[in-house]
């Protein structure tokens, strides 16, 4: 539906197609129920992500627009259609800006963007929108946490291979009532010895593919426990209580962020395999399992003997600890 939108709208969105390029959309409709005779008068603005989708808000406050409505395909579940991935692994298509990259790959990004995959994988909840005039179709994917998380990856896909179309109205009941019916359930050593050793990929999240960190506790928190955490470390933080050192238990989670960050943003996650408190007499360790660049694989370590972890006895280390969590619910 073509609308005429407010000059500083429309120049917005012409910067953001210039960042994005061909990946940036924005769709406008009819709101149902509403008066029709009057251009542009109660229309809505769908774009692709809810921080541009705020941006373009505040854009329609400052200059006293009331008849736009802007939502975002990331947050609104009545953008589109539920599905269900029944395959083993599907390819989702995203493109980094350089902020985002550089927290992954610890060095700068020369280009504005880069395009990359993320995978999504077998039982995931995903929702699917197919904009006017685009061959392929936006996804979000879900997580059994409702909004205490942003939801992601948001990306691309090429077709609908290897989903079902689902019929449900609320996203997180449903994710409640099935996700620990659909899961494999097997015990957490045993899940964990299953994935040693299997290649480090940013962006990955399946044995095929290799996986990335927070991919694999992902992973594993799904195949043992039936919940699906948000995709990025720091989102799997903000699922989580706060624990103390002498709290932590098997299967807890810790967090990391690089050492001379002052924002001590988080940017790596390892779960708890095993925990010896320190003694009087004897020195404590924590035994991770995890998936890290440096390795470039799946592996179980000792805290105490990780060259990449800063303390005093190793000032060259390049991380540190952030915190401990134990994921709610």
């Amino acid at each position: 539906m073509e609308v005429d939108l407010p000059k500083s709208l429309q120049d917005f969105f012409e910067q953001q197609k210039t960042r994005y390029g061909e990946l940036f959309w924005h769709e406008s409709r009819r709101k149902v129920g509403t008066p029709t005779e009057s251009s542009g008068q109660n229309t809505q603005i769908i774009l692709m992500i809810e921080k541009l989708a705020s941006i373009a808000r505040k854009i329609l406050v400052k200059e006293n627009i009331k008849d736009i409505e802007i939502v975002s395909f990331e947050t609104d579940d009545a953008i589109g259609d539920f599905y269900i991935v029944e395959a083993g692994q599907i390819d989702v298509e995203q493109r980094l800006g350089q902020e985002e990259y550089q927290s992954i790959m610890d060095k700068d990004l020369e280009t504005a963007f880069t395009d990359t995959t993320n995978d999504i994988y077998q039982n995931q909840l995903v929702r699917v929108f197919k904009p006017q005039g685009r061959s392929s179709y936006c996804v979000v994917v879900y997580h059994s946490f409702g909004m205490q998380a942003p939801r992601g990856p948001i990306g691309w896909l090429k077709n609908l291979e290897g989903l079902k179309k689902l019929d449900i109205l609320n996203p997180e009941d449903y994710l409640r009532k099935s996700a620990f019916e659909s899961a494999k359930i097997s015990g957490f050593e045993e899940a964990c010895r299953e994935l040693e050793g299997v290649k480090y990929q940013i962006g990955g999240g399946s044995k095929k593919n290799g996986f990335d960190c927070s991919a694999l506790v992902q992973k594993i928190f799904y195949e043992t426990r039936g919940i699906w955490l948000p995709r990025k470390s720091r989102w799997q933080a903000m699922v989580c209580e706060k624990i103390e050192l002498s709290d932590l238990k098997q299967g807890d989670l810790v967090f990391f962020h690089k050492k001379d960050d002052e924002t001590k943003t988080i940017e790596h996650v390892a779960l708890v395999y095993e925990i010896k408190l320190p003694t009087q007499s004897e020195q404590g360790r924590i035994i991770v399992f995890h998936a890290t660049k440096s390795a470039g694989k799946a592996l179980f370590e000792d805290l105490n003997q990780a060259g990449w972890l800063f303390s005093p006895a190793n000032p060259g280390g390049t991380r540190e600890i952030n915190s401990f969590g134990r994921v709610r619910g």
